[in-house]
């Protein structure tokens, strides 16, 4: 019995194997990783949510020409050099964020990302709410909202629920607090003045 083959040529030098080689690396450790975060359930990682939004494409140089493969590159490169694509990393911003905003109790990663993301929703509300209502919000810097925020979290004691009546209860403590530093303003003025 007969075999007969025949040996195809890639038409890559040496150095665009090389290349490809070094891409391939690249590839798996990629995909690794956005496996990795899937499998934690950290989807919402800075460096996972830009690979959503980018297009949400698993990395591959698979049939690409010289081009191609250096855009993939470049777009591998790009995302394994964001903290956040490593468990360890996303994990760590995570932990980072809660504690900036005053989230100290969760029962694991996925229930901390819906306490950070119900954080966020209502500071966002608020300050919509500032703005909408007595046009101030845009004076109001989300630092501050963030603070009355996180000790409106603190105080509760438990998850926070973003309903119309807890908008209300931080915009008047936001309120109150504006007033207090505006007044403490006029006031150092007055003494600075005297």
């Amino acid at each position: 019995m007969k075999v007969k083959f025949t040996v195809k040529a890639s038409g890559f030098t040496d150095e665009e194997r090389k290349l490809r080689a070094e891409a391939r690396r690249l590839v798996s450790m990629a995909n690794k990783r956005l496996r990795r975060i899937e499998q934690q359930n950290l989807i919402n990682s800075p460096a996972y949510r830009k690979w959503v939004e980018d297009g949400a494409q698993k990395f591959s140089v698979k049939g690409k020409n010289m081009e191609e493969v250096g855009q993939e590159m470049a777009r591998m490169n790009d995302f394994l050099r964001k903290q956040t694509s490593t468990v360890k990393g996303a994990k760590q911003y995570f932990k980072n964020v809660a504690n900036e905003v005053g989230i100290k109790k969760f029962d694991d990663f996925t229930d901390l990302q819906k306490k950070l993301n119900t954080f966020f929703e209502t500071t966002a509300k608020v300050k919509e709410y500032l703005y909408n209502s007595k046009e101030i919000g845009v004076a109001i810097g989300y630092q501050k909202i963030w603070e009355v925020v996180s000790d409106y979290v603190e105080e509760v004691g438990h998850e926070l629920e973003l309903t119309e009546e807890t908008v209300l209860e931080m915009a008047d403590k936001l309120f109150g607090s504006v007033a207090n530093s505006e007044m403490d303003r006029i006031l150092d003025e007055w003494i600075n003045n005297l």
